[in-house]
């Protein structure tokens, strides 16, 4: 006896429902157990079957592309720890519901739309994370600002934004200049975040790569700097490996920098 497999006609095979290299990652399988036992496919499978059904389901998660096996009854009986004998004397029950496609695969439309649901999540997962960083590279965001004490801030918030005009009055917003250079402040605040020499030439020259490819304008360079997630996100590396150490006694100006033009 042959060993059972699904047959189509090619005219009549659909197209695989997603890429061939999807994979589900660390995305463990969860059956919806209240559907499951309403499946007709369940119902009709005799009980000491459905563990046998349930690795079918499940070990297919691990298949690439995910939700998919090879037309191949061996290597589905191999990979899901079923006497091959008992596969095949019940193949039209354990796998039903399971269509063949073009790509010589069997797919089953409950396992597809949970793949295609999870494509659709990392998809918006995606998009969510980029406008998180579009977002933070600029500096502007409330993430990116630094912590304030509520006492620092003024009782006005009329007079707070009186300041924040007259500001961008006086210092109108621009490009960055090609050869932009931290000033002192600035980097007296890398030196007390432990940043000098060639790691501070190097955060300044990534600094103003990223503005000078972007063109955005600002009206406080120094300000941008300091406030940049970026920026921070690499002096915590720093630190966290130990390459940042602070070299700035109290009292001392820092070392002058020595950045890239």
């Amino acid at each position: 006896m042959p060993a059972p497999s699904l047959t189509a006609i090619p005219s009549s095979m659909p197209e695989p429902p997603y890429p061939a290299d999807t994979v589900a990652g660390s995305l463990d399988f969860e059956l919806e157990w209240a559907r499951a036992k309403q499946s007709r496919t369940w119902r009709l499978c005799p009980v000491d079957l459905h563990n046998h059904l349930l690795r079918i389901w499940a070990e297919s998660w691990n298949e690439v592309p995910c939700g998919s096996w090879e037309n191949d009854f061996e290597l589905i009986a191999c990979a899901c720890d079923i006497p091959p004998t008992l596969l095949k004397g019940h193949w039209g029950l354990l796998m039903r519901g399971w269509e063949l496609h073009t790509d010589g695969r069997l797919y089953h439309p409950f396992l597809t739309r949970k793949t295609l649901k999870m494509l659709d999540t990392r998809a918006d997962w995606k998009k969510k994370r980029k406008r998180q960083y579009d977002k933070s590279v600029s500096g502007d965001t409330p993430e990116s600002l630094p912590n304030v004490s509520l006492e620092s801030l003024p009782s006005s918030s009329s007079s707070s934004s009186s300041s924040t005009s007259q500001d961008r009055n006086i210092h109108p917003a621009r490009k960055i200049p090609v050869d932009w250079q931290p000033n002192e402040r600035s980097l007296s605040w890398l030196a007390s975040q432990g940043v000098n020499g060639v790691d501070s030439s190097r955060l300044v020259v990534m600094f103003r790569a990223y503005w000078l490819e972007t063109e955005g304008k600002r009206s406080n360079w120094d300000l941008t700097f300091q406030r940049n997630p970026v920026v921070k996100g690499e002096i915590f590396k720093l630190k966290r490996t130990g390459k940042a150490e602070v070299q700035c006694e109290a009292g001392k100006a820092p070392p002058k920098f020595k950045g890239g033009a």
